[in-house]
């Protein structure tokens, strides 16, 4: 559950690592693990509500899951004045030591190229991949991201067929909504996503970035 405010926090995502690559409490936003990548737990944006798992459904934290140390990161809707009081925006988790019957994890569909030419009413950015992993994935719940320019975000699933495994407008409170679908995604499947964009006010092109003159092209899949 986020304690936070879209007027002043755009985004706060936690992840996990086995490692730091710092000691220090807090700084600015760069490398998280010192091995390996870190892992998305959670994410929130645009006052989203409380994100709840299904029974029996947990991320697994501590030493020896990829997780041991867990990263805060929030990035701001604004800069903050110099004499403003200190940001209070943060998250509140819920733990059991009870090891649930399946485990949670997320798979972040993510472009990283945009280029989106001024005065265009749509326009899409793709991307795919095949799934390389070893066990069968569930979907349970889907979260989209975008800044101003975002329309719609959706994703998809082949497995000889397409099918949708969410759709949404990243211009909506941005929770992880729930695939009501039973659904599996088995090793070496494809999957693909498609964010549009209306630029049709823009002035100057827009490419991907941290800034709210940026754009993102996030999908979020969780998954048990």
């Amino acid at each position: 559950e986020a304690l936070a405010d879209a007027s002043r926090a755009h985004h706060i995502i936690i992840y996990g690592c086995e490692d730091l690559a710092t000691n220090k409490i807090s700084w600015n936003c760069n490398v998280f693990c010192a091995h390996g990548s870190p892992r998305i737990l959670f994410a929130w944006a645009k006052n989203a509500p409380p994100t709840t798992m299904p029974k029996d459904v947990a991320f697994r934290v501590g030493p020896g899951t990829g997780a041991q140390y867990l990263i805060l990161q929030i990035h701001y809707a604004v800069a903050l004045p110099g004499n403003a009081p200190d940001d209070t925006s943060g998250v509140r988790l819920t733990l059991s030591s009870q090891q649930p019957q399946f485990l949670a994890g997320i798979l972040l569909f993510v472009a990283y190229n945009i280029h989106i030419p001024p005065h265009t009413p749509k326009i899409h950015s793709d991307i795919t991949c095949q799934y390389m992993g070893q066990t069968t994935l569930y979907p349970l719940a889907f979260r989209v991201h975008a800044h101003s320019l975002g329309k719609v975000i959706s994703a998809y699933h082949n497995n000889g067929s397409w099918y949708q495994i969410g759709k949404g407008n990243p211009q909506w409170p941005q929770a992880f909504y729930p695939i009501t679908a039973q659904h599996s995604i088995k090793p070496n499947e494809y999957l693909a996503a498609r964010c549009t964009y209306d630029a049709s006010e823009k002035q100057a092109y827009t490419n991907i970035g941290g800034t709210n003159d940026d754009e993102m092209c996030n999908f979020y899949m969780m998954y048990y």
